[in-house]
């Protein structure tokens, strides 16, 4: 806000001294004052805001399949699956620059509107002082045509104000969301200790991820008594890392149970989960 209110400042002031001179010439400034300090501004946030929510959600999908294409590269090289994930980057990379093309043209026609109004205002000084007699003093008059390309350089940053606001308004939305977000897991307010044996048992389990829209997994039925194993095969993107990650409590199940001693994990807590139940993740070189 800064900016804004320096700016609307130096604006206002201007006005006042061209009333001094003549009504005529307050309403000529302070129309290019409002069109150019207010207007404009707000016109840029309005053109840039869809756009900064849309490269927002381009540079996210960059980040995130970029990371995971970083952390699981040797996995995703030796099932031969990294070409989703590539796939994933370089279109989100198309996406930002048809954005940012997008952006930089209207906000390019503003900033047009914008340098056309210094010469518009002067023009519209002489055609007041015209319409009046040429009344005024040449001097007086000289100032009145030259202040308007200072004046122009005070308000027109604020187009570029208007257009960061539109970015701070998104990025602060995203952050509000995130620190609004229910936990991915409710935990017990006295969670119960694991019983031992702690045999591992679930019961038509249903998992899905956290503001996800469909299930990754279900219909899963799978029991692990103390001293045995399993082995769950399956391709990359198949649900095995969900999982892995719903058995030790990073997400809840959505349907059906799974209990460790024959408890509800729901009623362990995560903390005691991971006492009986731990993830390692390989690597397979």
């Amino acid at each position: 806000m800064g900016p804004m209110v320096s700016g609307l400042t130096v604006g206002i002031g201007v006005v006042l001294g061209a009333s001094v001179a003549g009504a005529g010439f307050g309403i000529a400034y302070a129309a290019a004052v409002v069109v150019v300090g207010i207007a404009l501004p707000a016109a840029t946030r309005a053109v840039t805001a869809r756009s900064v929510q849309r490269q927002s959600a381009a540079r996210s999908e960059l980040a995130g399949a970029s990371l995971e294409l970083a952390e699981h590269s040797d996995e995703l090289a030796t099932t031969d699956a990294a070409t989703t994930w590539v796939r994933r980057i370089d279109d989100a990379v198309g996406r930002l620059g048809t954005e940012g093309r997008s952006t930089a043209v209207r906000v390019g026609a503003v900033e047009g509107v914008a340098a056309a109004a210094a010469p518009l205002l002067a023009a519209g000084v002489v055609v007041v002082d015209q319409m009046s007699g040429s009344t005024l003093h040449g001097a007086v008059l000289g100032v009145l045509v030259l202040v308007p390309f200072a004046l122009m350089e005070v308000l027109t940053p604020l187009l570029a104000a208007g257009e960061q606001q539109a970015a701070v308004h998104t990025a602060a939305r995203r952050l509000r969301a995130v620190l609004e977000a229910p936990d991915p897991v409710i935990e017990p307010a006295d969670p119960v200790a694991v019983p031992d044996p702690a045999a591992l048992v679930l019961d038509d389990v249903a998992l899905r991820w956290p503001r996800a829209e469909n299930d990754v997994l279900t219909g899963v039925d799978l029991r692990v008594d103390a001293g045995t194993h399993v082995r769950i095969d399956g391709p990359s993107g198949s649900g095995k890392s969900t999982l892995a990650a719903a058995l030790v409590r990073f997400i809840a199940v959505r349907a059906g149970t799974y209990r460790l001693g024959g408890v509800d994990t729901s009623l362990l807590g995560g903390t005691n989960v991971r006492q009986a139940v731990t993830w390692c993740q390989q690597s397979p070189w």
